[in-house]
């Protein structure tokens, strides 16, 4: 509420509050769905976002509840500070997960210096498999071995043809 005078015209409005300090919805009472935090109605307050809309300052009956809903959430709640740990089991869990970085560490370097036995194979018998040049000299060295044992097959055979 802004008197705006001749007198009072060199005065600037009161600083703009921020959101989260404005009056906020009256909630339905039948909507359970959100959980609720109620601050206590303040009528002595001389807070400019005082929620008490009761002009009457001897009428304490009616009360005006008023939901507090925070813009940004809380940096502790989502880091999980809001919740009290046991020292003794937190220590258990910090080592139980160390030990396992252990293990897996060894395993990952033991793997790491260890060849699988199907590459191992497959590199074995890479050489024989289609290897044509290998059939090929094979394949003379059994015919020079047949040549050695029988001369005779390369020698010439005469053939006498009859005088017509």
């Amino acid at each position: 509420m802004y008197i705006t005078t001749l007198s009072m015209s060199s005065s600037s409005p009161p600083p703009r509050q921020p959101r989260r300090m404005m009056k906020k919805r009256r909630q339905k009472e039948s909507d359970t769905t959100t959980k609720r935090r109620f601050l206590p109605n303040q009528t002595n307050s001389k807070s400019p976002w005082n929620i008490n809309n009761n002009n009457n300052k001897d009428d304490t009956t009616t009360s005006v509840t008023t939901e507090y809903r925070p813009l940004v959430p809380s940096v502790r709640r989502d880091l999980g500070e809001d919740y009290w740990i046991d020292p003794a089991d937190l220590e258990r869990e910090q080592r139980r997960r160390q030990q396992q970085q252990e293990l897996l560490r060894k395993q990952r370097t033991r793997n790491e210096n260890t060849i699988p036995t199907e590459k191992l194979w497959s590199e074995v018998k890479a050489p024989y498999r289609q290897n044509w040049i290998g059939y090929f000299s094979v394949f003379i060295a059994i015919l020079s071995m047949i040549v050695l044992k029988f001369p005779e097959l390369l020698d010439t055979p005469t053939i006498s043809y009859p005088d017509l």
